[in-house]
Order: structure tokens, then C-alpha cells, then sequence
């Protein structure tokens, strides 16, 4: 099975995010750690990849893509924050 390398940042800043949920088809496999790192071993076939926020006060969007992947791969994911009113 290959393996998905990923660095998660700011969409503006370029700042890492860390502490992010990845999930697999909506289970949780790992976090982002201080850099904005992760690494998972992908499922055969198609899977759902997302990175999302545990809090509820969001403060970037959700991040989900449907993917295939048939060898070692990085992803540059970049997180594009949530715009509120004042």
C-alpha cells in the first residue's frame, strides 16, 4: 500500500498548521504535527482524504479531496481560512 506524505499550511501566510485531523473515508488515522506533517499509509483503491479542525469555532475550511493513489506520494495542502463578520 502507498504512502501519502503531506505538508499542511496557510493558504496566505504559508504558516504550518498543526494539530489538524486526517481521516480516511471519515476515520481518523493521524494529525498534523508542530511542521503541518503528516504521513499515512493509503487503502487500496479510492478513499476520501480530508483535513478538517477538531473545535467547532472553525477557522479554516474543510479540506477533501476523493483520490487514487497506486504508489508514494506528497501532498502541498493548503488550508484556506474562514472569514467571519465582526
Amino acid at each position: 500500500m502507498p504512502t501519502i506524505n503531506g505538508n499542511v499550511k496557510e493558504k496566505w501566510t504559508g504558516t504550518p498548521l498543526q494539530n489538524l485531523l486526517v481521516t480516511v473515508n471519515g476515520s481518523l488515522v493521524t494529525r498534523t504535527n508542530d511542521q503541518g506533517q503528516f504521513s499515512i499509509t493509503a487503502p487500496n483503491g479510492t478513499f476520501r482524504l480530508c483535513i478538517v479542525e477538531e473545535t467547532k469555532a472553525k477557522s479554516y475550511e474543510e479540506n477533501c479531496r476523493n483520490m487514487m493513489i497506486v504508489s508514494d506520494t506528497t501532498l502541498n495542502i493548503e488550508m484556506t481560512p474562514v472569514f467571519r463578520a465582526l
